[in-house]
């Protein structure tokens, strides 16, 4: 399931088959090589991640934080 894409915003997010939060061809994670990815383990891990993103001035969609805490349950169960 895919949270935002490049068409919606600066960030790509989506819940990988591998059970992690994926931050694809994030811009952040590796600042000389820019189309790296980020691996989230956590819903807050994630949102923390996309608040550096807001911080940069990157554009977040209003929808993607709290899709993704709906979303929390079923991403990680306990």
């Amino acid at each position: 399931m895919s949270y935002c894409r490049f068409f919606d915003g600066d960030v790509y997010v989506f819940m990988h088959v591998s059970g992690h939060l994926e931050c694809c061809g994030c811009v952040l994670n590796v600042p000389d090589k820019p189309w790296d990815l980020f691996e989230a383990r956590s819903t807050q891990e994630m949102v923390d991640h996309l608040e550096l993103h807001v911080a940069k001035g990157h554009h977040v969609p209003s929808f993607v934080v709290p899709n993704l805490w709906a979303d929390d349950a079923e991403n990680f169960p306990s």
